[in-house]
């Protein structure tokens, strides 16, 4: 049997008819798509008349894209298998030329028992619409075979026109540019102003929304001018990305696109403490209250303002506050007023008042009286006395030491016995005190006379007690 061949060259930029049939052999082109990603596949149908002994059946396919820039990247199926089970191996010869004709190309060949198959064939480029050629020859090694050429429009063997691409891909989505437009000045009770931006975009998606520095605005068409609200002002430059929310890949950021106002905030001031009226001293715990008038500006949105450590609700300016549980010395008080939330916003008044005079009861021993004294005892010489202390504003704390000997203290006046002492039948002196008040004291010389020494003796002389 003879071998015979079939050699299908392209020069490619699609087929507007489907099919061509010459010396046993057909090429039908189903279509050209655009994978949208660079590539472009042909889907096509290659027959082979069943092998029969006859000149003219075709054992053998070259399919090649030699003048359209276009190489083949993959065929699949990669194999075939024929009716009588051999396999085809469809993919020998990739990316090489044929005779007279350059370009990649991929042979077929063909088993004795032949049927029609269909296979993609992939391209890594646009094979074109305009200006390229195909070649398609079908020859046998005994007879040259026929030729199929389209050139600008010149066929053979009933070549086909071009097929154009069958479908559209969708356009990327874009956002092209981003302009600041109008601005208000900044508004000092909150310190924020309003911008508007204008974005410029292509294809945006259906859903979801065109967000602009965090905040969402629903897509309308382009150039779209939107409003951001709430932005503080501090008089940097500010940078702006604008996204859809649909396609976190189609996003823009210009950067410092517009400069912010300067920072608007009310300046937070004391301006003035003044003293308002003073309570008399309280004996019992010689405090007294002072009133003071706190002026000021702009005062925080929060916290507490704190006078000389106590603190108050903040109000209105000028605040009055009162001062409690101060402590009466007779001395000049200076005032500092501050803000909790803000310690800068602060100030302080030297001496703006002066305390009353110390109030507290001064403690005072008044007398000292001697009362009843027992008789000596001979077995210890000693004896007892009772001493009575009149005074004035005892300390609450503390004892009443009456000769060195401790008593709770009472009330006035507070009599004591002293125990344990020493009869010399001499004068004594008493000295009262408080332990809690050491100035609080008073001492009475020779207040009573110990009774004469008891104690019992031996007389050496005569050997007798006396």
């Amino acid at each position: 049997m003879k071998k015979q061949f079939i050699i299908l060259s392209i020069f490619l930029f699609g087929f507007i008819s489907y099919s061509f049939a010459c010396d046993n052999a057909e090429l039908n082109l189903n279509s050209l798509i655009d994978n949208c990603d660079g590539s472009f596949t042909y889907n096509m149908e290659v027959c082979f008349e069943t092998r029969d002994g006859t000149a003219g059946d075709a054992d053998h396919l070259l399919l090649s894209f030699p003048q359209s820039g276009a190489n083949i990247t993959s065929v699949t199926p990669s194999t075939f298998v024929f009716d009588d089970g051999t396999v085809w191996n469809m993919v020998t010869g990739m990316g090489t030329g044929v005779v007279n004709i350059s370009g990649p190309a991929i042979n077929f060949i063909s088993p004795d028992d032949q049927n029609c198959f269909t296979i993609d064939v992939v391209l890594d480029a646009d094979p074109g619409t305009t200006g390229n050629a195909y070649y398609i020859e079908v020859g046998h090694d005994t007879d040259g075979g026929g030729i199929c050429v389209y050139e600008a429009g010149v066929a053979f063997c009933g070549c086909p026109n071009p097929l154009p691409v069958g479908n559209v891909c969708p356009v990327a989505c874009s956002i092209d540019n981003i302009t600041a437009g109008s601005q208000t000045a900044c508004v000092p009770a909150t310190n924020t102003y309003t911008q508007q931006i204008t974005v410029t975009y292509s294809n945006p998606p259906a859903t979801g929304t065109l967000d602009v520095n965090g905040q969402s605005f629903a897509i309308t068409s382009s150039p779209q001018t939107v409003t951001l609200t709430g932005l503080t002002a501090d008089g940097n430059g500010v940078n702006v990305t604008a996204v859809f929310s649909a396609d976190g890949t189609c996003t823009d950021t210009q950067n410092s696109l517009f400069t912010a106002p300067a920072n608007c905030s009310p300046v937070c001031s004391i301006d003035n403490i003044t003293a308002g009226s003073q309570t008399a001293c309280v004996p019992a715990t010689n405090t007294y209250t002072q009133q003071i008038t706190v002026t000021y500006t702009a005062p925080p949105g929060s916290g507490t303002l704190d006078v000389n450590g106590q603190s108050f609700a903040i109000t209105s300016s000028p605040q009055t506050i009162t001062l409690t549980g101060l402590t009466a010395d007779g001395n000049g008080v200076n005032v500092t007023a501050a803000f909790s939330a803000n310690g800068t916003c602060t100030d302080t008044q030297n001496s703006l008042f002066t305390a009353p005079a110390n109030c507290s009861p001064v403690c005072s021993i008044d007398n000292i009286t001697a009362g009843s004294q027992t008789a000596c005892v001979p077995a210890t010489n000693t004896y007892t006395q009772q001493i009575t202390v009149t005074y004035t504003n005892p300390p609450t704390t503390g004892t009443l030491d009456v000769n060195g000997q401790s008593f709770a203290i009472t009330s006035s006046p507070q009599t004591v016995t002293i125990t344990g002492l020493t009869a010399d039948g001499n004068g004594v002196n008493v000295t009262a005190a408080f332990s809690a008040d050491g100035t609080c004291t008073d001492t009475q010389s020779s207040l009573f006379t110990a009774p004469a020494s008891c104690s019992s003796s031996c007389n050496a002389d005569n050997g007798t007690w006396e």
